[in-house]
């Protein structure tokens, strides 16, 4: 994987939303944009960050785990 497809998810907290875009422009943060030929692989990616982050998100209300104030991953 490309480190420039990868640093899309930079950034980001676990409250902002993902949205996996193929051969359009990114408008926000949560926007990834796929790699060329890659779309399998990239919405691949994209779905195991968004299962991650669901699942960091239940950890800290559950408070087995530590997040900091904006959330961050």
């Amino acid at each position: 994987i490309k480190g420039d497809f990868l640093t899309q998810f930079a950034g980001m907290t676990l409250q902002d939303k993902l949205r996996m875009l193929v051969g359009l422009p990114r408008e926000g943060k949560g926007d990834i944009q796929g790699m060329t030929d890659g779309t399998v692989t990239s919405k691949a990616v994209t779905e195991a960050v968004a299962e991650a982050r669901a699942i960091i998100y239940e950890l800290s209300k559950k408070r087995l785990i530590k997040i900091d104030a904006e959330m961050r991953i």
